[in-house]
């Protein structure tokens, strides 16, 4: 153990040998001010300190300890004859006192008792970290999609919420993408559903990593993914969903049931305005149906929500966009 000892009767001093003798470090200082200096610098694991101290006692110095860690050990010096102040120094944070003058044959019991309490409260500290580090895993794997691992429909719903506070709180808009893998029921028909799972995976994986690091991709629905772009106006949402269109049709993954060759995406696009006073579900339908436009339009497109498109610029900006076509 690291053991800090404030004391400045000349018996004290004699302290420190027997305690390095049982294999401790051990500083010893003249009073409590000099032992708050070093208090954080040394990390000790035990303190020792006298209660009768002018300026800063060893309550006050007990209360410090308590304030900053719960895991060391400390003990009170204290003659015979000043019993009454026992409580007071354990409700100050004080684990025990010893009586002066100390013998240091009682010394190596003492600091057993020190050490086993010390081990107790920080195993139980370890616990109790564990524990959290579980209950956040338990609480971002219910908010995961099991087979893509983006983000499922609760965290979609629970992310848009505070994302649509924050944008009416500091006047922000931003914009949202929905995309459906194309003639994936017959993919699956064709493929298998391993096949199928191995696909929604790769395509996933794609879509989250196609963008800025604030942008977050959700498994909407099935085949369908769901991507937020705080900030991002519709001019630059068209060239995100153009991205990542592309790169899910450069993976190449074959698809026989598509008269494209490969597996590719539709995209519907839809933003939020701070002055929109519709429920987040307008957003959500808005998204819809774009994505529904695109999928009409003949699949790996994308399209820009009706409503939204007149804020384009330029005006007349074209709502559907192939793979032949760039934005």
């Amino acid at each position: 153990m690291r053991i800090l000892i404030a004391e400045d009767e000349p018996g004290s001093k004699l302290l420190r040998r027997p305690i390095e003798q049982l294999g401790h470090d051990c500083l010893h200082v003249e009073n409590n001010e000099e032992a708050l200096e070093l208090f954080e610098d040394m990390k000790p694991d035990l303190v020792i300190t006298d209660l009768e101290k002018p300026r800063i006692d060893g309550a006050a110095l007990c209360r410090h300890i308590r304030s900053k860690r719960t895991d060391q050990y400390v003990y009170v010096l204290m003659a015979v004859d000043g019993a009454e102040h026992i409580r007071p120094a354990l409700e100050a944070g004080a684990d025990d006192f010893l009586l002066k003058p100390i013998a240091p044959e009682a010394l190596d019991g003492r600091l057993l008792v020190a050490e086993r309490s010390i081990a107790i409260h920080r195993r139980m500290k370890e616990t109790r970290i564990d524990l959290d580090r579980l209950n956040h895993d338990v609480y971002e794997e219910g908010r995961r999609d099991s087979l893509t691992k983006v983000g499922n429909r609760l965290r979609l719903e629970q992310d848009l919420d505070a994302l649509a506070g924050r944008a009416k709180r500091y006047g922000h808009s931003f914009s949202v993408l929905l995309s459906d893998l194309d003639f994936m029921k017959k993919y699956n028909d064709t493929c298998g559903m391993a096949a199928g799972d191995d696909t929604l995976r790769s395509v996933a994986r794609t879509i989250a990593s196609f963008g800025r690091s604030g942008d977050m991709a959700y498994r909407y629905a099935g085949a369908q993914f769901f991507v937020v772009l705080p900030e991002q106006p519709l001019e630059r949402a068209l060239i995100a969903a153009e991205r990542r269109r592309a790169a899910v049709e450069k993976l190449g993954i074959p698809n026989p049931a598509s008269p494209f060759g490969v597996v590719t995406i539709s995209t519907g696009i839809a933003a939020f305005s701070p002055t929109d006073n519709q429920p987040l579900e307008h957003l959500l339908r808005r998204a819809e149906e774009a994505l529904v436009k695109a999928k009409a339009s003949g699949r790996n497109q994308i399209y820009v929500n009706d409503q939204d498109r007149a804020s384009l610029a330029p005006p007349g900006l074209a709502a559907a966009r192939t793979s032949s076509t760039p934005p």
